[in-house]
């Protein structure tokens, strides 16, 4: 009974992972194709609204550090946010919302 338990657990993590690493692949494919515009970002009970441009591409983080990680970072560069052009940031994944 116990094996059950621990392999029901284990199962939960893994399709945690898997759909968080889906977000992050899907999200790179749509901005590298140039399919999406904009993003929204919640940090700190405020919305964001990321505007991306015709040079914007994004790849996966690869922060091993404390705060945002390889599990759900993404870096984003060449963007507009609050009317000022930024070349590059790391965002949690967590964070965004986008329509595919």
């Amino acid at each position: 009974m116990i094996l059950l338990y621990v392999l029901f657990i284990l199962y939960l993590l893994y399709v945690y992972l898997i759909y968080y690493r889906d977000r992050r692949y899907e999200l790179i494919a749509l901005i590298r194709s140039k399919e999406i515009r904009s993003l929204e970002w919640r940090h700190r009970g405020k919305t964001f609204q990321i505007k991306l441009t015709k040079e914007s591409i994004a790849k996966l983080s690869k922060n091993t550090g404390i705060g945002i990680g390889k599990i759900e970072g993404i870096i984003i560069r060449h963007f507009w946010m609050e009317g000022k052009k930024y070349n590059t940031d790391t965002f949690s994944i967590k964070k965004l919302k986008f329509d595919s």
